[in-house]
């Protein structure tokens, strides 16, 4: 007898900050709960509602589901684990997830060149090069600091203009009577009432319905919103064009419940757009981020949009999509490169100064990594673009040559930092860069220390979130942080492992190498460049696979051969 396969069961979910809402490929009924706004424990809250959804639909367990969500957790790692919630949840073969603007693109070009104009309650805009596989976004920047043009915007200074035409600061206005009736309070009331919702944001947003009808009514107040609104979103779109000029051949697709079902609104956007862009066609959209969702959940191939791929999680059952984890995994370090490069700069900055400052009163650069971070310890070294007077303390039992699981044991006993020192003796002028994810072995902490005491510049290179976590095994004395005059945070979670797979309780992919050594080339980069400010011609190595590299090379080799003990 032959067994019976179960039919494929493909599920998409849109999650906006106003509603929620779930749908089964083959079943004309959406299911629509409470949206999901940002802030905190938003995937305990992302997974209720989904689970409220999905319980509304009889649904258990699934193939594969693609969420479009507005509101994300705030950490690769977090959204990482979101999708395995989710495929836990569903015993799914595979979740992915992406945020909603990439689903609104895909009812609207399936993948093609185009620029998706997305308004709720916030605002996305996404543009897309099918021909060189480019994508290219903008707005999206969330309520608090952007979505300049969606309903909430939209619904926020229309409220203001009615509360300033009510304590006499601005012109009478629609609004006023508009927004007592919208919020259910006196005048006097509105912001309290606003204030204590518990739905602020939603209700908020719900009021720009009311700022359209008052600007079609003619009331000047809400007329001047909506001006404001509409050149913000036509800039949206001129970005696209500007950065993407390929994604002009689709158009614009107009999408969002504030264009869809407002048709004088959709209008005055069309209009301009054009004054931006004449020759841009823009249309009103009728499929939906939902469409999306479900269109992706049921392709063999996601296509352009796997790169905008956040997170997927498998079962590994059938079905999964090949590359999505590889994808995920470079997504996520991606993002942590970005938090580092967002939040390491002016550090950067700071410490290239002092180390340009020592390095041309004669000072050396000394490298320090064991295990796994003897690789960092070398990425400064003797490399093309590199600086030449760089000292790597580069021992064979500390590394993973020799014997992997000995070095991790020999890092962790006290006692080597002097004879690393004896191997090679710092100046108080120079700089100790140590690189240590957990920032809690013996070995670099008592370097650190040393070199310190002696008045070397100590410049740790670690992840904070580690070194500070419980999770971090015990250590009764100071973290490498601790001690180090500098410290460049490479903002890996804790373990390094960043990325969760369904079927195997240990994370995978480690961020601490790749996005270490890009700060590091990022310090090398900014002290050149200060040297040179400081009037100094940086001694740098040049590649010796280009003419006459061997010869720039020889000159610098043959100066600090018996400073560098690697050389």
């Amino acid at each position: 007898m032959t067994e019976k396969v179960a039919p494929a069961v493909f599920v998409g979910v849109d999650g906006g900050q106003s509603q929620l809402r779930l749908r089964i490929a083959g079943d004309d009924e959406i299911h629509v709960v409470p949206g999901v706004g940002h802030g905190d424990d938003v995937s305990r809250r992302l997974c209720d509602a989904i689970r409220q959804a999905a319980n509304a639909a009889n649904l258990t367990s699934c193939t594969r589901l693609v969420a479009g969500l507005t509101a994300l957790p705030s950490d690769p790692a977090g959204v990482a684990a979101l999708s395995g919630d989710l495929a836990r949840m569903f015993d799914a073969d595979e979740v992915l997830i992406f945020d909603d603007t990439v689903t609104a693109h895909s009812a609207a070009f399936a993948g093609g060149s185009g620029i998706a104009l997305v308004v709720g309650t916030g605002v996305a805009c996404l543009a897309t090069d099918s021909v060189r596989g480019l994508i290219h976004r903008t707005s999206g920047s969330g309520f608090l600091i952007g979505d300049e043009g969606g309903a909430y915007w939209i619904g926020r200074h229309g409220v203001a203009a009615a509360i300033k035409a009510y304590d006499g600061r601005g012109a009478a206005t629609l609004l006023l009577d508009a927004a007592v009736i919208h919020f259910g309070c006196e005048p006097s009331m509105l912001a309290d009432h606003i204030h204590n919702s518990p739905r602020a944001v939603s209700s908020i947003a719900e009021f720009a319905v009311a700022v359209v009808s008052a600007a079609d009514a003619g009331d000047e107040s809400a007329e001047q919103v909506l001006r404001q609104a509409t050149a913000e979103l036509a800039m949206c779109v001129q970005s696209c064009v500007s950065v993407l000029a390929e994604s002009k051949v689709g158009g614009v697709a107009l999408m969002g419940r504030l264009l869809t079902e407002s048709a004088s609104f959709a209008a005055l956007v069309s209009a301009r757009i054009a004054e931006l862009e004449p020759d841009l066609s823009v249309r009103i959209e009728s499929r939906t981020p939902l469409d999306g969702a479900l269109a992706l959940a049921g392709s063999a191939d996601i296509g352009i949009y796997r790169q905008a791929l956040m997170s997927s999680s498998s079962g590994g059952v059938v079905n999964r999509i090949p590359g999505a984890a590889a994808t995920a995994y470079l997504g996520a370090a991606k993002a942590t490169l970005g938090e580092a490069a967002a939040s390491e700069v002016t550090t950067i900055a700071d410490v290239a100064e002092q180390i340009a400052t020592r390095l041309i009163d004669g000072g050396m650069i000394h490298t320090f990594g064991s295990g796994h971070s003897h690789m960092l310890a070398e990425e400064l070294f003797y490399r093309a673009g590199g600086l030449a007077r760089v000292d790597p303390i580069l021992v064979d039992e500390l590394m993973l040559h020799v014997s992997a699981s000995e070095s991790t044991h020999i890092e962790r006993q006290p006692g080597l930092a002097s004879e690393l020192l004896r191997a090679h003796p710092m100046k108080s002028q120079d700089v100790l860069i140590v690189a240590s994810n957990s920032g809690g072995n013996s070995v670099s902490i008592e370097l650190a220390q040393r070199a310190h005491d002696h008045g070397v510049l100590v410049v740790a290179l670690t992840s904070l979130t580690h070194a500070r976590s419980a999770q971090a095994r015990s250590n009764a004395g100071p973290r490498l942080h601790e001690i180090a005059d500098v410290v460049l945070d490479n903002h890996g979670v804790v373990g390094d492992a960043a990325l969760p797979i369904t079927g195997i309780d240990c994370r995978v992919g480690a961020t601490s190498t790749v996005v270490g050594a890009a700060l590091l080339q990022a310090l090398a980069a900014e002290i050149v460049a200060c040297m040179i400010d400081k009037g100094v011609e940086p001694e740098v190595f040049a590649s010796s696979n280009t003419a006459g590299g061997d010869d720039i090379n020889r000159v610098l080799l043959d100066r600090y051969r018996n400073q560098v003990k690697s050389l």
